[in-house]
């Protein structure tokens, strides 16, 4: 049993092993196989590679996952990567393209290759980027590479470079485009019938001569082209093609057909008969063209002619040719006349014989160079021709030499050509141009640029002037060179309102600014003017340009003006108007007084009481109008200070004896510090006293009650400076500069309540400068109070004192009776004045006016007259004259309310001896009787 077991293991032992033995020989022969396909494999791979090596186009293989494993050179060199380089990357990072139409990132093939599993190629126009920016056009395409199995394990991407292809594409497109623009111009066109099939096929010049459809034109029956031909040819074209194709190899024909739109065109048809080996006709191709503009030519030639030989006649023109090879004229009758007066015939050398000596050898050599066989020229001449009776008469003759072609000679056949009498045309351009020449010599001599153009804007001349204003020459200014001179940032809206001129006809006129010789730019006022013909058509522009700069200059200077005068009239509104309320003040408490008076009996004390008030307010009235006396004085320059060596101190102190009532009245309080020491000046004491009333009033007016005011004078260095300080409503700075112009009025100072005449400051600014002085204001605003500064020149030692002139009249003392007549229109002046000389003891008459005065005189006898200027019937004036054609001794003596130097002068030449501003006072007629009672004591 046990031996049974062995031998059943042992048999299933010997099974196994011989299993075994043939599992191992079938492996053995699968790897014999297999190294047999590896090494085939290996050399189909190396294979592969040395053809791809080879091969004209790129070639890039790629694994599965799209990484770069090999590049040929062409790819290698297209894509700017070697294969080592390359060899690993993804493919999109080699192959770059894009679209040659968007330029955007183009899809790459091998991708959608790889996802897809089938053959994909680019689209039309990419653009491949090499690695160095390079950039070409290419074709490709990307195929699976798949193993024994069917499995994709990578592509295959082939491409190559169009740039030729393209290049060469582009040249067929050119040459093809030249041929169709050339066939086009010509108006030929190309066909081709095969005879067998009843087929033409026609290009688009023949379709459109015939007019027929482009499917008709590819391809389509002969009938189609056939229906075409005007039914009056038809027969004849039949018959012409069937005997071309019987017998003959070519066909030339002409017909007419009849286009789409109907219009009737006139053609050329020539054709080549192809035939097979037979000797059958197969095709005839031929072309076509359109000769109907050169059949309308010769009936124009023809009508023209016609209408030639009518206009000559209608111009006066006549004609003539030459023939060369005989060398004999033949001319018409108007030739004949206008060369010898004479419509005989004339020949050659006769119609030479008639030309002018001075003119022949130039006519002569024009004849020459227009009929050379090498390089003709147009002939054309104007000359002088001798009439047999001694008359010349200018002609201009124009004609041209025919020649022709004999192989490489070339031949004159004729020389042809007309002539006019220009006589009455040269006359008139003999005077044109002299007018011509004057008008130039006019132009050169107006002060304004002055240029002409032609109708398109071209200027071709300017004057002198222009020349010498722009410091240009004739070449800057070529052409449109005018614009150089102009100023850039205006220079558009002028060339577009001359443009707009030059296209209406229409003139121009517009003020721009042109740049001078030195650099400089003025205002031109630019006028330019279309000169016509009888048809209205421009023949030439005639333009000027003004300097306005001084008519800008003085509209600006009017501008100023006006805006001055606007505010001195606004000014002076004001001023009148504060005028009328400074004269109301005092005369209210006047008007009160006189009427309180006839209520007052016996009451001497209270009658001198409201006769002082009456006095005062009557004294500020006079003051009030000396300050505007003053002011028009000084702005004539006709004030003369009465200047010494004086104190200011003493001036103060006058000053302080006017202005202190005022001060005190408000309730302010004074403070003054002018020193121990003499402050010595060469001035007018009255008037330095004057500009410190001014400054104390001013400041007292203006300060809230109760206030301070300050005073203070003192001497630093060369200068006496007085000081004028309130702790008033004050100034705003931009106030400050113009408190001193005449009737100014500060805001502040109108809505304080208080007001002047505007004239005050002006006046002491005014006096402090005939002074030879300063003055100026200071203020921190408005509620900081004002302060004014004056500064006079400290009188020098050794200083000329200037004399003062002497007064009019001394102070009167008691005189005796004097007969006085006083001569005044006005009822109140003249009854008011005769009781107070009554009052003086004088002996009084009185008379209403000139002519009045005249017979008062004569029977009064009076030894003074005062009498007014202005009084109707006669005049103040007017009667003095009278009186002192007779009477020289009477002391007479005006009375006016007009108190200016002019009026004193023309009252000293009428024969007064004296002038007291109204209103009179009682110490100028004291004055005046003084004088009197002197003269007749001396």
């Amino acid at each position: 049993m046990a031996d049974d077991s062995l031998q059943e293991q042992f048999d299933a032992l010997k099974r196994q092993l011989a299993e075994t033995q043939a599992q191992l020989t079938s492996l053995q022969n699968d790897l014999v196989a297999r190294k047999s396909d590896v090494s085939h494999q290996l050399a189909e791979n190396e294979l592969l590679q040395v053809t791809l090596e080879c091969i004209g186009d790129a070639v890039i293989t790629t694994n599965e996952q799209g990484e770069v494993e090999f590049l040929n050179p062409v790819a290698q060199q297209l894509t700017g990567w070697s294969n080592d380089d390359a060899r690993g990357k993804p493919l999109e990072t080699v192959f770059v393209i894009q679209s040659e139409v968007t330029g955007l990132p183009a899809e790459n093939p091998v991708s959608r290759c790889l996802r897809e599993g089938h053959v994909v190629g680019l689209a039309n126009h990419t653009i491949l980027i090499a690695k160095d920016g390079r950039t070409f056009p290419i074709d490709d395409s990307a195929a699976p590479i798949r193993d024994h199995q069917g499995k994709v394990r990578g592509a295959v991407l082939v491409f190559r470079d169009v740039t030729e292809r393209r290049q060469a594409e582009e040249a067929i497109r050119s040459a093809r485009s030249r041929l169709n623009t050339t066939l086009a111009a010509g108006e030929i066109g190309t066909w081709e019938f095969d005879i067998s099939s009843d087929r033409v096929d026609a290009d688009q010049n023949m379709a459109r001569i015939f007019g027929v459809s482009d499917e008709s034109a590819d391809g389509g029956p002969f009938s189609e082209f056939a229906a075409a031909i005007h039914p009056d040819d038809r027969e004849e074209v039949a018959a012409k093609i069937a005997k071309a194709l019987e017998n003959d190899n070519s066909l030339e024909m002409s017909c007419r057909v009849i286009n789409a739109e109907g219009e009737t065109r006139w053609l050329i048809a020539r054709g080549q008969v192809e035939r097979d080996e037979n000797g059958k006709a197969v095709r005839l191709p031929g072309v076509v063209v359109d000769i109907t503009g050169e059949r309308r030519a010769e009936q124009q030639l023809r009508v023209s002619e016609s209408k030639w030989r009518l206009a000559l006649e209608a111009a006066g023109m006549g004609a003539w040719n030459v023939d060369k090879r005989t060398n004999t004229l033949t001319s018409d009758s108007r030739f004949n006349m206008i060369y010898t007066g004479s419509p005989k015939q004339i020949n050659l050398e006769q119609a030479y014989e008639a030309i002018h000596p001075d003119d022949r050898d130039r006519v002569r050599s024009l004849v020459a160079r227009a009929v050379d066989r090498e390089n003709p020229e147009t002939y054309a001449a104007e000359y002088r021709v001798v009439h047999p009776d001694g008359s010349i008469h200018w002609v201009y003759a124009k004609g041209r030499a025919t020649f022709e072609h004999y192989g490489s000679e070339r031949s004159l056949i004729s020389f042809d050509g007309t002539v006019i009498d220009i006589t009455d045309r040269v006359q008139i351009q003999e005077k044109l141009r002299e007018s011509e020449t004057q008008f130039r010599q006019l132009a050169d001599a107006i002060s304004q640029l002055a240029w002409m153009a032609d109708p398109d804007g071209h200027i071709y001349w300017y004057n002198d002037r222009w020349y010498q204003y722009t410091g240009t020459t004739k070449e800057d200014m070529l052409g449109w060179g005018w614009q150089s001179v102009h100023d850039e940032n205006v220079l558009p809206k002028v060339l577009e309102r001359w443009q707009a001129s030059i296209k209406s006809g229409k003139p121009f006129s517009m003020s721009f600014p042109l740049r001078g010789a030195d650099g400089v730019f003025r205002p031109f006022l630019t006028k330019i003017m279309p000169l016509l013909d009888q048809a209205g058509n421009v023949t030439r522009w005639f333009g000027t340009n003004t300097d306005i700069s001084e008519q800008h200059e003085l509209q600006e200077e009017l501008r100023r003006v006006a805006a001055e005068l606007s505010e001195s009239d606004r000014r002076k509104d004001e001023f009148l108007a504060t005028l009328a309320h400074e004269l109301r003040n005092p005369l209210s408490p006047i008007k009160s007084a006189t009427q309180l008076m006839r209520l007052i009996d016996n009451d001497p004390d209270q009658f001198r009481e409201l006769s002082e008030l009456i006095d005062r307010q009557v004294v500020q009235m006079v003051r009030l109008i000396d300050d505007l006396l003053d002011i028009s004085r000084i702005s004539l320059g006709k004030i003369e200070l009465k200047t010494e060596a004086c104190d200011v101190r003493s001036a103060i102190r006058s000053a302080l004896e006017s202005a202190t009532p005022l001060i005190e009245n408000l309730g302010h309080r004074l403070h003054v510090d002018i020193g121990e020491s003499p402050l010595l000046v060469q001035g007018d004491s009255t008037r330095l006293a004057q500009i410190l009333i001014n400054l104390l009033n001013n400041a007292a007016k203006y300060t809230e009650q109760p206030g301070d005011i300050w005073l203070t004078a003192k001497q630093e260095g060369d200068e006496v400076v007085v000081s004028v300080r309130d702790n008033g409503i004050g100034i705003e700075e931009h106030e400050l500069a113009r408190v001193f112009e005449m009737f100014h009025q500060v805001k502040e100072k109108q809505q304080h309540g208080q007001s002047g005449l505007g004239i005050g400051l002006s006046l002491v600014k005014s006096l402090v400068a005939l002074h030879k002085g300063s003055v100026e204001i200071r203020s921190e605003g408005v509620g900081h109070g004002s302060t004014f500064i004056v500064r006079l020149p400290v009188l020098v030692e050794g200083m000329e004192t200037a004399k003062l002139p002497a007064s009019g009249y001394e102070e009167a003392g008691n005189g005796r009776a004097v007969r006085v007549l006083v001569v005044e229109d006005a009822r109140a002046n003249r009854a008011i004045l005769v009781r107070l000389l009554e009052k003086l003891g004088h002996t009084v008459e009185q008379a209403v006016n000139g002519l009045d005065g005249l017979d008062k005189v004569e029977a009064f006898r009076p030894e003074v007259i005062l009498t007014d200027i202005s009084m109707p019937m006669m005049n103040g004036i007017e009667m003095v004259r009278k009186i002192r054609e007779t009477d020289q001794q009477t002391v007479i003596v005006a009375m006016s309310g007009y108190g200016q130097a002019t009026d004193r002068e023309v009252a000293n030449a009428a024969g007064f001896n004296g002038y007291i501003v109204k209103p009179v006072d009682i110490r100028d007629l004291e004055r005046v009787f003084s004088e009197l009672l002197d003269h007749e004591a001396k």
